[in-house]
């Protein structure tokens, strides 16, 4: 369900959406294009956004005839996204916005099957954009999008969540979901500082014990593991 006359229902809310004619169908595989500039995380988000509705991602050099394509670059480099942009009309000025993780976002139907073209400033502006895609394909009826132009950008530069409470700090498990939680709605910050973690308090000075018991995990202790997966989660 749309908001306040928006084509998607997305949080946070874009700045901008503008719907176009039409509809279009994702399903089965779709074809990756991502531009050099696209590092190894946004893409692996991109994937990880079709995998898990049902879609098949399959990285290329350039479009496949016939298939669904999603386009990934960075604004004003000439990569394929870039010129998929200007061949779509999607318009730049949201790039000479004051803000942050600028990216714009559109949605078409072509001869050969639907576009998904998604630019930014960065590489992690696009993965910002991604978050977008992955609500709007939540929405999708029987894989059809309502074809849009999309322009967002956060007027704070960093957004997330600081986890400095006492009490029993989050197990791994529930911080790798937090981490799942702030991909999806545009967040790019987590600070670590749980009252209750004897080794970010008391034993500051020493490592994380290698080691824990099934009594120690229950009440939050971590592994140097552990810390080591959610560091490696925290860049996916």
């Amino acid at each position: 369900m749309a908001v306040a006359g928006n084509v998607y229902d997305i949080r946070p809310v874009p700045q901008q959406q503008e719907r176009t004619d039409g509809s279009a169908r994702l399903s089965g595989s779709v074809t990756v294009v991502a531009g050099p500039a696209i590092d190894a995380y946004t893409l692996d988000r991109a994937k990880e956004v079709l995998t898990e509705h049902g879609l098949t991602p399959v990285v290329a050099r350039k479009a496949t005839k016939g298939a669904a394509t999603l386009y990934l670059g960075v604004n004003a480099t000439g990569d394929a996204a870039d010129r998929a942009a200007k061949r779509l009309g999607l318009k730049r000025d949201v790039f000479n916005q004051k803000g942050y993780d600028r990216h714009a976002l559109a949605v078409r139907q072509q001869a050969g099957g639907a576009e998904v073209v998604i630019v930014g400033e960065t590489t992690d502006a696009v993965f910002c954009g991604l978050a977008s895609l992955e609500q709007m394909l939540d929405q999708a009826k029987d894989g059809n999008l309502d074809c849009v132009d999309i322009y967002d950008y956060a007027d704070t530069q960093y957004r997330g969540v600081i986890e400095g409470y006492y009490g029993v700090p989050y197990s791994a498990e529930v911080t790798a979901d937090l981490f799942r939680f702030m991909a999806r709605y545009k967040m790019n910050t987590y600070m670590y500082g749980a009252k209750s973690d004897p080794y970010h308090s008391q034993h500051w000075d020493k490592a994380y014990p290698k080691t824990i018991t099934p009594e120690q995990q229950e009440v939050g202790m971590l592994t140097e593991g552990m810390m080591r997966q959610l560091t490696d989660a925290a860049h996916r």
